[in-house]
């Protein structure tokens, strides 16, 4: 009557810290994609947020204006963005 309701099972529901410890561990959102915006031209990202379905483009050109044209080429295209940028994207977050 006065137990936690965590059974002693290995597999099945976590138990209270195992929940906390693996969702202070997910992300907090999670990059979709780099893209051009049509009426700016200017690059941005697609960003979902984990906890919800909502997508939020962030401006990202300042971020890669210290890039080379080529590198700026391929992040839009194949997604491949440096550590730099990343960091950048993280900080505009």
């Amino acid at each position: 009557m006065h137990s936690l309701g965590e059974g002693g099972r290995t597999k099945g529901d976590f138990n209270a810290i195992a929940r906390d410890i693996f969702f202070a561990s997910q992300p907090l959102y999670y990059l979709e994609g780099l893209g051009v915006s049509g009426l700016t031209f200017r690059p941005f990202a697609k960003v979902r947020l984990a906890s919800s379905f909502i997508a939020l483009h962030v401006d990202v050109g300042d971020a890669m204006r210290n890039e080379s044209k080529n590198k700026r080429r391929k992040a839009v295209r194949y997604g491949k963005i440096t550590p730099e940028v990343k960091k950048e994207v993280d900080r505009c977050m």
